[in-house]
């Protein structure tokens, strides 16, 4: 992630913070893997990946453990403030 955000590398950020997401969703902290792959999703789409998809589903199924957590537009943030926030 460190070299992929150095790079300024937007679709290497949404891949290592996808499989971050997944990373989180297996050692049980849902808060944070909903984040990353929030953001994944939308640095997907700000690329124009179809791998979109993957994000969304990730989302879809940690999305009833957080009913909580308020969806925010990463698009109008920079890189950094991106993954500050995931």
């Amino acid at each position: 992630l460190r070299a992929e955000c150095e790079l300024q590398h937007t679709f290497g950020v949404a891949r290592a913070c996808f499989n971050l997401g997944e990373i989180a969703e297996l050692r049980g902290d849902v808060a944070c893997a909903w984040r990353l792959a929030w953001t994944a999703r939308e640095l997907f789409d700000a690329v124009g990946s179809p791998y979109r998809s993957y994000a969304d589903e990730l989302q879809q199924r940690l999305r009833a453990d957080l009913s909580h957590v308020s969806e925010t537009n990463v698009r109008e943030w920079n890189l950094t403030q991106t993954i500050d926030w995931a």
